[in-house]
């Protein structure tokens, strides 16, 4: 089991084009900035980035928005856990995956780095 005060945090701020914004690129500069990431990264690795293909990133129309590459490093590497966002509707987790992106919902996703153990706090509708 990892120990959590050995973990490593690397982040990734570049998502797939979808709104013409700056932190966009082509899935193949992705996978080209992620080769310079591939030494840095290993099963003691927390990364943070947007979200990778076929994992919590159904957007519009359920189509998926997330990268292949980020989603190849994860599994290649072996990365302990992979925090990410971008894609509002599927917040959750997916086994070492945790999309904590909560757009105009009021939640948050407390994880244990040590045993990825989550949970979710949600603000009650009540008040």
């Amino acid at each position: 089991m990892c120990c959590s005060r050995y973990l490593n945090l690397v982040g990734y701020q570049y998502s797939l084009p979808f709104m013409g914004g700056v932190f966009e690129k082509r899935e193949e500069q992705i996978a080209a900035d992620l080769l310079d990431l591939c030494e840095m990264v290993d099963s003691k690795t927390v990364l943070v980035s947007h979200s990778p293909q076929g994992v919590l990133d159904e957007g519009l129309m359920d189509l998926h928005a997330g990268s292949q590459s980020i989603l190849n490093l994860v599994r290649d590497r072996d990365i302990h856990a992979h925090i990410h966002g971008h894609i509002h509707r599927r917040f959750g987790r997916s086994g070492r995956h945790f999309n904590v992106a909560a757009g105009s919902c009021r939640r948050a996703m407390l994880i244990d780095l040590e045993t990825l153990e989550a949970t979710v706090l949600q603000e009650s509708s009540e008040a």
